[in-house]
């Protein structure tokens, strides 16, 4: 028992303490994550079962319950999109968000007001 204790503050720096990490539920199996460190206060997009994120830091943030729509550091444009239902991923341009009866109605936000948004 002690040498279960003795090890717990190691976990972090393995990168297991991420399931201690608090998370914000979007929609589906995906969630949002604040970096771990007080330095890296970067959002990502998480899975549900996964350690690695799906995306990020992000630079801007919108979702329904159908989709998700975001640009990060990877892909700053055109916005990439991610249908819920089946995890598929694919990218649409701006015009296509605000036309596209689908993504019109994602308000895109930064990541801090993304994080700080209730999950509709």
């Amino acid at each position: 028992m002690a040498l279960l204790v003795m090890c717990l503050p190691t976990e972090g720096c393995m990168g297991w303490g991420d399931m201690f990490a608090p998370k914000h539920l979007v929609s589906g199996d995906y969630s949002l994550m604040q970096g771990e460190s007080d330095s890296d206060r970067e959002v990502y997009l998480m899975i549900k079962g996964k350690s690695v994120s799906v995306a990020g830091p992000l630079h801007q943030f919108g979702w329904n319950q159908q989709f998700i729509i975001f640009t990060d550091a990877n892909w700053p444009n055109p916005r990439s999109v991610i249908r819920v239902k089946d995890h598929s991923k694919f990218t649409i341009t701006e015009a296509q968000r605000l036309t596209d009866p689908a993504f019109k109605g994602i308000t895109i936000l930064s990541p801090h007001d993304a994080w700080n948004t209730k999950t509709r």
